[in-house]
């Protein structure tokens, strides 16, 4: 006999869980329907189940899609401004420019297209 182990995904774990729930509620397995261990099981089996099968589209999309592309556009003219500041030395707000655009190039010039 050859025994394996593999990693068990947390899908597995989850059918795992709902196979052992559903054994331990008939009747001929009723010594187990007060465990504390098997109540513990379905206690996370029940927070588990609220958390994966929750609706994950809230009806937003658009909403949030427009949002995103205002705030791109805005960071865009944001990055235009500071570079161009930025190459004019004789501007009032040189140093200034060339400091925030730094940290725009720290963190990514692309972070509108993200």
């Amino acid at each position: 006999m050859e025994i394996t182990l593999t990693k068990l995904s947390t899908k597995n774990l989850a059918t795992l869980t709902k196979r052992v729930i559903s054994i331990s509620d008939k009747s001929e397995y009723a010594i187990v329907q007060d465990n504390p261990l098997l109540a513990q099981l379905k206690t996370a089996d029940n927070v588990y189940d609220a958390a994966y099968t929750k609706n994950t589209y809230s009806g937003l999309g658009p909403d949030v899609d427009t949002a995103d592309h205002e705030l791109d556009t805005i960071f865009r003219g944001i990055k235009q401004i500071l570079l161009g500041n930025s190459h004019d030395a004789g501007s009032a707000v040189h140093q200034e420019s060339v400091e925030l655009y730094a940290v725009i190039e720290k963190y990514g010039t692309g972070l509108d297209h993200y």
